[in-house]
């Protein structure tokens, strides 16, 4: 097993004692520097650049400044270079000690460098490090001017640059100015390269249009009080004149679709051969609810550790029917073998097993993706694609009421938003069709059962309903918070952490 004792063994022991190597060749010390450092000996690291790397030559000085990057020793980097004319005169030595600094937070340093000659050097390989370190610290006006500087010097925002701009513009509340420089960037053309590595630019574009809140005028209490003066306007403690003066109404899935589809339609397509799928649920989410109703299917839908344990585990779902028909006696004889995945599922997952920051072999990664894949090929699987998902965010103001009433604000950011807003829709769905069937019609007003919906959940919000909105549906987590956040909202949850006062409702009534 390879360890800083290991290598200190064979590196001094046998190069330098057997071998008798006073200075080892580069590569040798390159490869004991990048040992030490996975193993994480910066004393190490430290006594062979002192002792193995020979500083007076152009060579040996260029050597140390490259492994003083990959190890992120920036003091002596900046030393090095505040020593040598040459190095401060070389525009690639330049580059490298900017690449050292700025990662490290020392972006003020870095822009010091560059401002040290003139004109100063702002193309994409200089700014793009700067760009990003200066957005983790949050300096996003600082950034911007950066970016405007090197606009002026006629350098162009390529790729590379934008994928270090993206989220700060996420996070600075400028996701238009994002979505539409990846438009003119050719981001969402399908005839460009699709590949892992372009995952993050991919994700961040999602997260930019999960920011399109189409009630970010409204606060959560707002909409209650506005809902509930509405159904009781006879109600004397709210002020008429305030009443009228903000009304509120939830905007329906397809408003919300055909207002971003030029972005939305090209990031499933994307998406769907990044994940490898050839088969998913492009159309609304409505269809699905539909589809159950007509054959007397209980909807499963997984959220992401529940499906990443059914995956690492390699158990099949129907290992949990008997649990579920034993915690909701009446999905009893019922088939459970509609399962629907969330778009956000899915990418969640794949951010998992493939991101950098997960610590597993490729073997590893492999074995679990190729098991999320089967898992999602089965044919009682529905995955929902980006472009199906997407538009449900109209049913974000009522998952927040959820949210509001367990004292627990959720962030816009936040993906167990995305799970509930999917479970509202089928909720939705499902009191829609049973609404229609009660009165005899085929069809009733989606404004006027959107806002019979709206007025549902603000009851719930005030305690005057309870019970379990619909048992065609099952939300399946091991997350507690959105176990809670379910309940509040009438959605049947599988496993449960508590005895919420849903089912506590629902035993009372089927006792009496």
């Amino acid at each position: 097993m390879e360890t800083s004792w290991s290598t200190s063994l064979f590196y001094y022991g046998v190069i330098k004692g057997t071998c008798g190597y006073r200075q080892p060749p580069t590569r040798l010390v390159s490869t004991a520097l990048e040992r030490f450092k996975r193993s994480g000996n910066f004393y190490a690291i430290k006594r062979v650049m002192e002792e193995d790397v020979d500083t007076t030559t152009n060579e040996g000085a260029r050597s140390m400044l490259v492994y003083a990057s990959f190890t992120g020793m920036w003091e002596t980097a900046m030393a090095l270079y505040a020593s040598s004319e040459r190095m401060q005169n070389n525009m690639a030595d330049t580059r490298i000690l900017v690449n050292i600094l700025a990662p490290n937070g020392r972006w003020d340093y870095a822009l010091q460098l560059l401002c040290r000659r003139s004109p100063p050097p702002l193309n994409s390989m200089f700014v793009k490090p700067i760009v990003r370190s200066l957005g983790l610290a949050g300096e996003y006006d600082r950034m911007l001017r950066l970016v405007a500087a090197s606009l002026a010097q006629g350098h162009k925002v390529d790729e590379s640059l934008f994928s270090a701009l993206l989220r700060p513009l996420q996070k600075g509340g400028h996701w238009r100015a994002a979505l539409e420089t990846a438009e003119e960037l050719g981001i969402f053309s399908l005839s460009h390269e699709i590949a892992s590595k372009h995952a993050a630019i991919y994700g961040g574009l999602c997260d930019c249009l999960y920011l399109a809140n189409p009630y970010f005028n409204f606060t959560s209490r707002e909409i209650v009080d506005d809902i509930t003066s509405r159904m009781r306007p006879r109600n004397n403690s709210f002020d008429v004149t305030q009443r009228n003066e903000k009304k509120f109404r939830l905007i329906t899935t397809n408003e919300m679709f055909r207002s971003y589809k030029r972005y939305v339609t090209p990031l499933s397509s994307i998406y769907l051969k990044l994940f490898s799928l050839n088969k998913a649920h492009h159309r609304p989410v409505s269809e699905l609810a539909d589809e159950a109703l007509k054959h007397g299917d209980t909807l499963l839908l997984l959220d992401t550790n529940f499906l990443l344990q059914c995956t690492a585990k390699d158990l099949p779902l129907s290992h949990f029917y008997p649990p579920i028909r034993r915690q909701y006696p009446h999905l009893e004889g019922k088939p459970l073998e509609h399962v629907i995945i969330p778009f956000t599922t899915v990418r969640e997952i794949y951010q998992i097993i493939w991101g950098p920051s997960t610590q597993l072999k490729r073997a590893v990664r492999s074995l679990l993706w190729s098991r999320v894949v089967t898992f999602l090929k089965q044919p009682s699987v529905t995955v929902l694609t980006f472009s199906s998902e997407f538009p449900c965010i109209s049913f974000s103001a009522i998952s927040n009421l959820a949210y509001l009433r367990l004292n627990e604000p959720a962030k816009e950011s936040d993906p167990d938003l995305r799970i509930l807003n999917t479970c509202l829709s089928l909720q939705h769905t499902f009191r829609l069709r049973k609404a229609a069937s009660l009165q005899g019609v085929s069809l009733i007003s989606e404004g006027t059962m959107l806002f019979s919906f709206l007025k549902y959940h603000v009851r719930r919000h005030h305690r005057d309903v309870r019970g379990i909105a619909t048992e065609s549906l099952l939300l399946c987590t091991l997350d507690k918070r959105l176990s809670a956040a379910a309940d509040e909202l009438g959605i049947q949850t599988f496993p449960q952490f508590h005895m919420s006062e849903n089912v506590a409702f629902e035993t009372m009534k089927r006792q009496r």
